[in-house]
């Protein structure tokens, strides 16, 4: 017997907390109208401390995606969509029950449930760091196939970078999973289960976009809008990431730290959001296209795109050169970028109870 959910390309990867659950929301295209009502606002934190940084690379620039999401620890937060149920389980309730891992998975496709597990990559076959390091990773698995006795799963990333797909026997998950050692991992709990609710839907939510551009182009905090959500006073938002960003390139010119891929990936990222979310509004009526904003955004896009490859050759190189490059361009991006959400927030309708917050004017 054979069962396999189906799953498809995130829109965005650079993070697996947000790339697993948008590969099982982006099997439709409906899911379209809240995604791009949704990342928007970034966020890291507001100091880098460079023993930090120099030990495991902790500086973590990220989408802020609802109010009450946890910048501090993303991977522990419920994924709050309309097409989601989720939850999470610790893997040693499931070891104490005796019940095998592999039968566990098999039992949870045949419920339409994707599974994501922390795992042992030193045992997954095809993985840069089989049979060589030991290292905690997140797969989904989305199903199975009795006859070869192989699950199908995302691992994220592959050896190129992009996000992939790969079969795994049945063996090496469950070894994967039995013999990993989550002590110290952001996920110990080691279980998540998604269900896909395919029958809901979610509207475009055009005065929560202009809310967030407002935040972005302030550097607030869109959080600080709803009272029960938590303080995140050692975060900076919106356009005041660039700022961390220069510290961030400053420590990688005097070569105290090692390069990261991420923050530039996740950066380039958004802006293929941004130029995603202005042609959805161009399309949808709401901007004039003869504005050419998401001309602008896709110039926006390749700039951020540059960077990132720039980066992705200093991951070998180790060029301060390389970094002042990124630091000059990261400054024309800032730039530019002010200028195309001005426009954003002087042609977008604006509610009038919110009219007084998304002023552009200095604040």
């Amino acid at each position: 017997m054979k069962k396999t959910l189906p799953i498809a390309a995130p829109p965005v990867y650079c993070y697996l907390h947000h790339a697993f659950p948008l590969a099982i929301m982006a099997t439709r295209d409906d899911y379209l109208s809240w995604f791009l009502s949704h990342f928007l606002q970034l966020s890291c934190p507001a100091d880098l401390p460079i023993e930090s940084i120099a030990h495991d690379r902790a500086f973590k620039l990220d989408f802020f995606i609802h109010p009450l999401y946890n910048i501090e620890h993303p991977h522990y937060n419920q994924f709050v969509s309309p097409w989601l149920n989720s939850t999470w389980l610790d893997w040693r309730l499931l070891a104490a029950s005796g019940e095998s891992p592999t039968r566990f998975l098999i039992d949870c496709i045949d419920r339409n449930l994707y599974v994501e597990l922390s795992v042992d990559m030193y045992f997954v076959r095809g993985s840069g760091a089989y049979g060589h390091r030991h290292i905690a990773h997140e797969i989904v698995v989305y199903g199975y196939d009795d006859d070869v006795q192989m699950f199908d799963t995302a691992i994220g990333f592959d050896r190129n970078g992009a996000f992939a797909a790969m079969p795994i026997p049945f063996a090496e998950v469950a070894r994967a999973v039995t013999e990993s050692d989550l002590r110290g991992h952001y996920i110990e709990r080691g279980i998540g289960l998604f269900e896909y609710l395919g029958d809901n839907h979610s509207a475009f939510d055009l005065a929560w976009v202009r809310t967030q551009l407002a935040d972005y182009y302030h550097g607030r905090d869109t959080g600080r809008r709803f009272p029960a959500a938590p303080s995140r006073r050692r975060h900076v938002f919106g356009s005041e990431i660039y700022r961390i960003l220069h510290q961030y390139l400053d420590y990688l010119v005097e070569q105290a730290i090692r390069p990261d891929i991420r923050p530039l990936h996740l950066l380039w990222e958004h802006k293929k959001c941004l130029r995603a979310r202005v042609a959805y509004m161009e399309h949808a009526g709401h901007l004039d296209p003869a504005l050419a904003i998401a001309r602008r955004c896709t110039a926006l896009e390749q700039q951020a795109d540059h960077l990132r490859l720039v980066m992705l050759r200093n991951l070998q190189r180790r060029s301060a050169t390389s970094a002042q490059h990124i630091g000059a361009g990261l400054k024309t991006l800032a730039h530019e970028e002010r200028l195309v959400l001005e426009t954003l927030l002087a042609h977008l309708p604006c509610p009038p109870a919110s009219a007084s917050q998304e002023s552009i004017q200095p604040q």
